[in-house]
This record gives structure tokens, sequence and C-alpha cells, in this order.
């Protein structure tokens, strides 16, 4: 075996091994890693570790049951010069028997996979007998996804385990920004790749510029900038302008969350809420700054409005003021 891969799974069996918290009673909840690209099922918070070992570079997630086994995911970035050139499969049984420790039996093995990702599953027998471990692979373009159940033969072919390696999911990569700036609309901004600016003058005068993005199967983004003298008015009560024009654009919408914010940088002011609908949601923050009304809005799913790249891409307005 590999120095590092032995380092690897020694970590496995002492993470699991750890005296967890005294209430074992818990109940499965998500969990989502974006840098790992996954979503699953654990029963209870996961506690999380991140190892080097050798060109390996390991994140571990470990939950304990209430039967007293434990879960696990991790996943390992292997360097491309070492696994160029080989078949998935071949990886995944290679990978299958280094991960083994002195004594210990791979047994009751079977291919699976996720949509086009190749998978193994298979059940290891550990020495005397006493427990056993349950693993599932997965090799996705460079990265080894493990998910593994210690404890009692009865607790690996439980429905819990069932329920743990059926939940396991593949996300897509977190998208590629790009910075897009305005210079009539004087500001700056980052939405995902392929966003492009565009300025269009109405018939009753108002300047727009606006840019929108959407992600495959994903959140749609998209910033406008309008000028409307009529809110010149407003200009000294600047969040009654905003909620005039909000309950203009959305009239009978459920709105949630609605609450005052500021631009940190410019100290412009600003409103945050959330519309609800039967099918998506829709965050938007909006801005005044003299009669010019600026609008990030993202619309998904409840989940998708509110994650890290939604996060980004409303962060990341910047105006320049005149």
């Amino acid at each position: 075996m590999k120095p590092y891969l032995l380092v690897l799974m020694t970590m496995c069996v002492l993470m699991t091994a750890d005296t967890w918290a005294d209430d074992l009673k818990l109940e499965f909840q998500k969990v989502t890693s974006e840098a790992g690209r996954f979503t699953a099922e654990m029963p209870g918070k996961p506690q999380t570790r991140d190892e080097q070992a050798g060109p390996v570079r390991s994140h571990s997630f470990v939950a304990p049951a209430a039967d007293g086994s434990s879960y696990l995911i991790g996943y390992y970035d292997f360097p491309a010069e070492s696994v160029q050139g080989k078949a998935p499969q071949d990886l995944l049984k290679v990978l299958s028997q280094a991960f083994l420790s002195e004594g210990e039996k791979i047994v009751a093995t079977k291919e699976v996979a996720i949509e086009k990702t190749p998978g193994l599953d298979y059940q290891v027998v550990l020495p005397k007998g006493e427990s056993f471990r349950r693993e599932r692979m997965y090799w996705a373009e460079g990265r080894l996804y493990r998910l593994i159940v210690v404890g009692s033969k009865d607790a690996i072919a439980s429905k819990d385990a069932e329920r743990f390696f059926g939940s396991f999911s593949l996300t897509a990569p977190s998208p590629t920004f790009q910075k897009l700036t305005s210079e009539l609309g004087r500001f700056t901004v980052e939405m995902p790749q392929g966003a492009e600016l565009h300025t269009r003058k109405m018939s009753s005068g108002q300047v727009y510029y606006q840019a929108t993005s959407r992600l495959d199967e994903g959140p749609a983004f998209a910033v406008y900038a309008l000028d409307l003298p009529e809110l010149e008015k407003n200009l000294k009560f600047p969040q009654g302008g905003m909620q005039a024009f909000r309950q203009g654009a959305w009239q009978d919408a459920k709105i949630v969350k609605d609450q005052e914010i500021v631009l940190p940088e410019s100290k412009t002011p600003g409103r945050e809420f959330v519309v609800e609908s039967d099918s998506n949601y829709t965050r938007e923050r909006m801005y005044l700054h003299q009669y010019r009304l600026y609008r990030l809005l993202v619309t998904g799913s409840k989940e998708a409005i509110n994650s890290p790249t939604a996060n980004r891409f409303l962060d990341s307005l910047s105006i320049r003021k005149q």
C-alpha cells in the first residue's frame, strides 16, 4: 500500500473510533459541500477534517448514528499524472484494495453509478469479524468520493444506511464569475460567465443599463440601473422611494424578509427582500443614488437564492458616484 493511502485509511479509522456527543439520537439532515460539489443526508451535523497525505488532499465529514455506528463522507483530489489514462472502474477496484488495513477482507462487491459517474459498492469484514464496513466509491474527474458506514452487520445493511447511500448526489461545479463594468451606469458587478451589458432607452425617457445570466438548470441573475427622474423628489427619503417602486414593480406579490440595508463602500441606502411564488423565489437588493435605482435579482429555488453563488453576486455591486 502507498504510504499516503495508509495514512488516509488510518485517519478514517481514528475518526470513526472517536467518542462523539453523548446524545446520539440524531435525525438525518441534508449536508451540502459547495467545495466538495456534493449533497447527502447524514444522521446529524457532521464533524469535518481536512488533511494532506503525500500528494493527496482529503476532506472528511463524519457523523454518528443512534445505533452506535458511524457515517463518513470523504473526497480526495489526486494529481492528474497519477491517474492519467486509467479506466474509472479499474481505479476504483485498485483503490478499494489500497484502502484496506491488515486483516481486512472485501466481500459483496458490485458496480454502481450516479447518472454517468461510475461507482463501486462493497463490504469489508474487519479483523475478528466484530464489526463491518460498507463503502461506496465514485470517481468523478480526478476526484474520489468515499461513503462509509462502520458498525454491526445489521447496521451497515439497515434502512438508515440505505438512506445515506441513496441520498448522495453530485452537484455542478461553482460557476466562473466575470466582472462587468458600466461606465455610463456607473457600477461594477460580478456575474456568472456569459452575461453581457446592454443599454436601452425607453419611450418614457427612462434609461436602462442591464445584464442577465442564467446557470444551467439553476438560478437566474439580473442587474439593472434605471434612471427614474420621478424619484428625485424622494431623495431626502430614499427608503420611501424604493418602497414605492417595489410596490409598483411587484404589486400583489408576497413579500417577505423586507429590510433596510446600506451599500458599505458608498454608503448608498438600499432595501433587500424576497418575493415568494408557487414555483420559485426572487431575492432582490435595490439601491437608490440620486434618481438612479440599482436592482440586483436572483431567481430560483429557496436554496439557490441563498447560496454562496447568489451571495457573491449580490455582495459584488460597487457604485461610482459622480
